[in-house]
């Protein structure tokens, strides 16, 4: 093991290195995971190979479906190495919203159930629970907490919950500040109550370590386009075995089959998971997912998952040291840390204050409505000088 001078050296080789797999990384300050990652080389090539063999050989025959099957398989079998979970837990989607839809639509209701969320969620949770209290008369109750207590956000859940309460469904990590929420605790609260556990992964897989079975949650739906560093249009569910009974396909389609019966109109489901893929498959977008889940764990998870946290402490407390309002808790000692940091310039508007560092070449950006803020994405491949450049800029603009 290298020591002193020589692992620094050693660290810095790897960054550039990883750096040079990201094209992206040439072009600006890139802080903004959270929204889209940079695209490794690596899913490019998978991706732009894939589409290529289309052009050139066609979409037909068996040989097409069968590498397009080959493809799916690898890429639920990378999403389930990577969540600890097995391939016939995984299904594959276009996003954490087509997750959390299928997950919401497959759970039978009944007027008056209710669910439980928070109210720092993202419309991609939060719209398709209003459609589902429209649609079935469910009620959501959306609770407040302090996001730096643990206890706190327990206690807002237990407080809302119901003898009707069916669903806790929810954010591992906040998107308007980085705050990472007891998910353990509150799938044991859902337990007690009977209830089901749905997670939007969206700002947490790919940050730091996600395994939902040791979470213990039903549902946990993820992107392929922010910390996986996939392309747009891909993502996975993850949903537990013992779940699997109670979730109806509502969207169904070609790949929900194993066989139809035409006299019936009945068809008998795919084993597992894999039946709630209903809609045609982008191919080449899920081969570049696959392609980039494969370079980041040679990467190395581990490694991604610490310097993520490191970045983002660094951070956290370099802006508050030049006096920027750190909307981002600190967490306890041990505690899971994710790669988002939100705060605010005293007397400038977020929105404002994201368009001046952006016209610096400091992407990051801003988040409206009540919880309005900067929010700066501190990844894996990011450098210690970029996140000193943020700070500096930051400082310039303090009143």
């Amino acid at each position: 093991m290298p020591h002193g001078s020589d692992a620094a050296a050693s660290d810095a080789a790897r960054l550039a290195a990883i750096r040079a797999d990201l094209p992206a990384l040439q072009s600006c300050t890139y802080l903004n995971t959270g929204t889209c990652g940079p695209v490794p080389r690596a899913a490019a090539g998978a991706l732009a190979a894939r589409w290529q063999a289309d052009v050139e050989l066609g979409r037909i025959g068996a040989e097409h479906f069968r590498q397009l099957a080959e493809t799916m398989a690898g890429a639920r079998s990378a999403a389930a190495g990577l969540l600890g979970a097995s391939p016939e837990e995984i299904v594959l989607t276009t996003s954490t919203t087509h997750g959390v839809n299928i997950a919401l639509w497959g759970l039978r209701w009944s007027p008056g159930d209710e669910i439980v969320t928070t109210v720092h969620e993202h419309p991609g949770l939060q719209v398709p629970l209003a459609d589902v209290a429209r649609r079935y008369g469910v009620r959501v109750r959306a609770v407040a907490f302090d996001p730096a207590d643990p206890d706190d956000v327990v206690a807002a859940f237990r407080k809302a919950a119901t003898a009707r309460t069916r669903l806790l469904a929810f954010s591992h990590v906040l998107w308007t500040n980085g705050a990472v929420l007891p998910v353990r605790r509150l799938a044991d609260l859902a337990r007690d109550l009977g209830a089901y556990v749905l997670v939007d992964g969206a700002q947490s897989t790919g940050a730091l370590p996600v395994n939902p079975r040791e979470l213990g949650v039903h549902f946990y739906s993820v992107p392929g386009q922010k910390w996986l560093c996939g392309p747009e249009g891909t993502g996975a569910l993850y949903v537990a075995a013992e779940a699997l009974p109670a979730l109806q396909v509502v969207f169904g389609g070609y790949f929900s089959q194993q066989a139809v019966d035409a006299e019936t109109v009945d068809y008998q489901p795919r084993p597992g998971a894999a039946r709630f893929e209903g809609i045609w498959p982008p191919g080449a977008a899920v081969a570049g997912m696959a392609a980039a889940m494969e370079w980041l764990r040679a990467v190395g998870f581990d490694w991604i998952w610490q310097r993520t946290g490191d970045l983002a402490r660094r951070l956290r407390r370099a802006l508050a040291g030049v006096g920027a309002e750190v909307l981002t808790p600190e967490p306890g000692a041990g505690a899971p840390v994710s790669g988002l940091v939100s705060f605010r310039v005293p007397g400038l508007d977020p929105a404002e204050t994201a368009s001046r560092l952006i016209e610096r070449g400091l992407v990051v950006r801003s988040i409206p409505g009540p919880f309005a803020a900067v929010r700066a994405s501190t990844a894996f491949f990011n450098t210690g000088d970029e996140i000193d450049a943020l700070v500096r800029a930051v400082e310039e603009m303090m009143p």
